[in-house]
């Protein structure tokens, strides 16, 4: 498939000059069966990361079962912006963080890496949720060409590794086929789903980011091999670090935006009513906004926290 589809001209490759200037985005269904915590199923598990360009280091992961959706592509693109601890224990190495990306390149399996606008592909990765929270944020997203995988070799090469190196290893490990697989794999251990993205996120912190890659050579000692962690070392200490304004609401912008208006009962959402007293100054007031939500205010949700949204005052800015 990767022969018949490959270019007829000249290859080319996406090439990046420091760190944060290209951040690889994927979904990959894990070869592990992990069990959901609150319907005690066993379920496949999608895993979405982030990866920058420029020196292989993974920025953000996030693991869902059955399937990716936009919110996880969310928390990944928030990882990438924030520093990151990898790991739970006390020292755990922490994550290399270079600011905010320039453009965030957006990929999905049977996809590649960017040069046209994808309009059938990478649902999540274009949906209105995505391209709003790029919007606010000021990153450019680039989609990718589909039906080419041989370009974004980086990722898939990432996939392979962490299924040679990890998942192989761990009870669950069904394989990637039926004909891989043990014949009763349901009855082994498992994992939970979080349990095992702490897993995951263990050994990218621990063993990916400090590990040599072929792939990874300096302009002037083409011979020496770098790891992840020292291919970002360099980056920085040649062209510095794009910060992001640290403010603690920072999380808020990445949630999904619903438009209603504010009645005296406060918003509704999928059935479910929210008030509170920050909503007082604006019950039956029609909002200033146009287009294609004239009157209505915007309310950021967040889909795996149904308890509480979030309403900022137009007036005082605060949530």
């Amino acid at each position: 498939l990767s022969v018949a589809k490959r270019p007829s001209g000249v290859l080319g490759r996406l090439r990046a000059d420091r760190p944060g200037q290209y951040v690889l985005m994927d979904s990959f269904r894990l070869d592990v069966f992990a069990m959901e915590p609150v319907t005690l199923r066993w379920v496949n598990t999608e895993l979405t990361v982030a990866m920058d360009l420029f020196d292989r280091c993974i920025t953000g992961l996030r693991l869902r079962p059955v399937a990716a959706q936009s919110p996880d592509v969310a928390s990944v693109l928030f990882q990438t912006v924030t520093p990151q601890t990898w790991g739970w224990q006390h020292g755990a190495p922490q994550g290399p963080y270079g600011g905010l990306p320039d453009g965030i390149v957006l990929a999905d399996p049977g996809e590649v890496l960017p040069d046209t606008i994808v309009v059938d592909h990478g649902k999540i990765y274009l949906s209105e949720h995505t391209r709003a929270v790029c919007e606010r944020l000021g990153i450019s997203i680039q989609p990718a060409i589909p039906d080419k995988p041989t370009d974004k070799p980086t990722l898939e090469r990432f996939f392979r590794t962490l299924r040679q190196s990890l998942l192989e290893q761990l009870p669950g490990y069904k394989g990637p086929d039926v004909w891989s697989r043990g014949e009763t794999v349901e009855s082994e251990a498992f994992y939970y789903v979080a349990e095992l993205e702490q897993l995951i996120r263990e050994w990218v912190g621990r063993v990916y980011h400090h590990t040599a890659h072929d792939g990874l050579v300096g302009a002037l000692e083409p011979r020496l091999r770098l790891s992840p962690a020292e291919m970002f070392a360099r980056g920085v200490a040649a062209a510095g670090r794009i910060r992001l304004p640290a403010r603690q609401d920072l999380i808020y912008d990445f949630l999904e935006v619903e438009w209603r208006t504010i009645q005296h009962y406060g918003v509704e959402i999928d059935g479910r009513r929210y008030d509170g007293p920050g909503l007082n100054h604006y019950r039956g007031v029609r909002s200033p906004y146009g287009g294609a939500h004239p009157g209505k205010w915007p309310v950021m949700v967040g889909r795996d926290d149904v308890r509480t949204v979030r309403f900022r005052d137009p007036a005082t800015g605060t949530w």
